[in-house]
């Protein structure tokens, strides 16, 4: 029995998997909460060629409440990744060709299966709403190299802000290290009562600065890492980026990279959290798509 299917029967979840049209986004709802995976739901794509802007497909709309009516809060949600036996630099997790299959977990959780030359990735999306007026988006990749070789590699999730629905309001309140983690905290500087918050779960590094400066370098043609650079003007449209250095993965081995991006609407204090621990240790998202207590 697969691995995916005995977790799904244990949890007693719907699981589905099927080839849909070809790298088709999806609309995932958990109580008031809506998150797009592209900006238009199911009628958007997960990106055929480099994403070299926001345009190419890696858009995350994210309603923390009003449901497809309600105040968005991000742009953009997407992974890149580099590799010393594949990329010289980094490069937007995609399709190249073929059809991406996608796993759906209930109603708030997906997982794209894209294959990238000799590396497979597991990219999951999980949606929890955690109250009356927040809500967190959950993301991840598991990396499998089917190489003959060892090769280093490292992941990065990038997040678009558009707090409160404005694109040159958002504000840097503080960031660095926590504990573990990576944390930047954001709120709008106009309506100050939207607060966000974007953690890399054992990150290595982060980066923050406006869309041009932090998409301008996951995108160039050089390698860039993030050694937890603060470049930001206040206010302005942001953008932060989490690095993680994964190290050696040998043939036939996997690595695993986690973050999110949590939101609250009434001003109260938010924290990004992490998925439930079948989700964390598979990298599948959402495969127990429990809800955090309320």
């Amino acid at each position: 029995m697969r691995v995916q299917s005995m977790i799904c029967l244990a949890a007693g979840l719907c699981c589905t998997t099927a080839a849909f049209a070809q790298n088709s986004g999806i609309q995932l709802v958990d109580g008031p909460a809506i998150y797009d995976v592209t900006s238009t739901g199911n009628a958007g794509t997960i990106p055929v060629t480099e994403p070299g802007s926001t345009a190419a497909g890696i858009q995350g709309n994210f309603r923390v409440t009003g449901g497809v009516g309600g105040t968005d809060n991000s742009y953009a949600n997407w992974w890149w990744y580099r590799s010393n036996g594949v990329s010289t630099r980094e490069l937007g997790i995609r399709q190249a060709t073929g059809t991406a299959v996608k796993t759906t977990f209930g109603t708030n959780g997906v997982n794209y299966a894209i294959t990238d030359g000799t590396l497979q990735f597991d990219v999951s999306f999980l949606l929890t709403s955690m109250s009356a007026t927040s809500a967190n988006i959950y993301s991840s990749v598991r990396v499998t190299n089917n190489g003959g070789a060892a090769v280093d590699i490292s992941l990065f999730n990038m997040m678009d802000l558009f707090l409160a629905g404005q694109d040159a309001n958002d504000r840097v309140v503080s960031a660095g290290i926590d504990g573990a983690d990576r944390a930047i905290n954001f709120d709008d500087s106009v309506l100050t009562s939207f607060k966000g918050q974007h953690r890399g779960f054992g990150a290595s590094g982060f980066g923050v600065g406006s869309f041009s400066l932090v998409a301008g370098q996951v995108t160039d043609t050089s390698v860039d890492n993030f050694a937890d650079i603060n470049g930001y003007t206040t206010p302005a449209d942001l953008t932060s980026v989490m690095q993680f250095n994964l190290g050696s993965i040998a043939a036939g081995a996997t690595g695993f990279a986690g973050a999110a991006f949590a939101v609250d609407v009434q001003g109260n204090a938010v924290t990004a959290i992490p998925a439930p621990g079948a989700f964390a240790l598979l990298g599948l998202g959402g495969l127990m798509v429990a809800r955090r207590r309320r």
